[in-house]
């Protein structure tokens, strides 16, 4: 996995429709070398649980990444991370 790459935009249906979560199971990788996705699973995943991805930096404090989902986003985090702040 050397060649992937956290950063990145492009149109990718599958991930694209990922919701967002400030404890997420799964991150999205971008290959330069053939322009694909890949989306590795960083927690355990069970059938039927849904996969989350980070739509931002989710190590922030939870103020700020609230503040971060509103102006970016138009929504307010109601994560298992964020409830429990």
């Amino acid at each position: 996995m050397s060649n992937l790459t956290a950063m990145g935009t492009g149109m990718f249906p599958v991930a694209n429709c990922m919701n967002h979560s400030c404890l997420p199971n799964v991150v999205s990788m971008s290959r330069s070398t053939n322009e694909t996705l890949d989306v590795v699973a960083i927690r355990p995943i069970q059938p039927g649980d849904e996969l989350h991805i980070s739509y931002i930096d989710e190590s922030e404090p939870r103020a700020q990444r609230q503040r971060k989902l509103l102006k970016y986003y138009q929504f307010t985090c109601e994560c298992e991370k964020c409830a429990a702040a």
